[in-house]
């Protein structure tokens, strides 16, 4: 029969073997091999976790494209989160005369021969009577509120964008005092209009009725130049005539 003395001895033995035991185990095994050796088993270890780490990041991006598809194959998710998708027409036969294209693509017949006579009737096809005068017209208003006495000619103010296309010709370096000097300046400048005349125009051109814009901007930012804008797209449609497979690109103006 043990007693309790014993007892307590055959604790303090089991403690003891335990506290071995369990140093034993804590880097025994690396304790005695070569120093290159354990850490190559570092490494391992860590090229081991990499991968790991690398394996459940490849999974996750897998899963999170395969969520993105897995309502419908055909379906493209962009990385904006916008759904791409092919759509299926219903159609079945040939299309309607309707919408058959029929028309002769390519410049008409009589703007051909308008514009055979000379570059200024080929210019007048796109910029008309129409569109000429009412410039011309809210022009002479604006400069009236300025000088009640100054007047314009239609002939003039013809010459006045003759003289204006002439400016690009030569270059937007070139300043209008350059342009129009007597020694170094071409010609036609100063023999179409005088300097102060053509600076005028170009001070008080106007592309619509500056007294009622004030109204009109509420509805439309594009007002200043509405008017005039939609009658030169008018005339575009009327000169020429694209093919069925015009491609339509953004549009600047509202």
């Amino acid at each position: 029969m043990k007693t309790v003395k014993d007892l307590e001895i055959q604790k303090s033995f089991s403690k003891i073997k335990d506290e071995v035991s369990s140093d034993g185990s804590d880097g025994s095994e690396n304790e005695f091999l070569p120093q290159k050796e354990v850490s190559s088993s570092s490494s391992d270890s860590d090229d081991y976790q990499d991968s790991e780490d690398e394996s459940t990041r490849q999974a996750s991006t897998s899963s999170d494209i395969q969520a993105s598809t897995s309502t419908d194959r055909n379906t493209i998710i962009t990385r904006h989160g916008i759904a791409w998708e092919p759509l299926s027409s219903s159609r079945k036969g040939r299309y309607s005369q309707s919408q058959v294209f029929k028309a002769t693509s390519g410049i008409s017949k009589t703007v051909k021969n308008v514009a055979a006579e000379s570059p200024y009737s080929a210019w007048r096809i796109f910029i008309d009577e129409t569109m000429l005068r009412k410039i011309h017209k809210w022009t002479i208003s604006e400069g009236k509120n300025h000088d009640e006495s100054w007047v314009l000619s239609l002939e003039k103010f013809e010459a006045y964008i003759a003289l204006t296309y002439a400016r690009r010709v030569y270059g937007k370096a070139h300043s209008a005092d350059f342009l129009w000097n007597k020694t170094y300046g071409p010609k036609i400048f100063g023999e179409t209009m005088s300097r102060s005349d053509y600076k005028k125009i170009h001070r008080f051109i106007r592309f619509d009725n500056r007294s009622t814009r004030s109204e009109r901007i509420k509805s439309d930012k594009f007002t200043h130049i509405r008017d005039i804008f939609d009658l030169f797209v008018e005339n575009c449609r009327g000169a020429y005539i694209p093919t069925y497979s015009l491609t339509i690109d953004e549009q600047l103006c509202p």
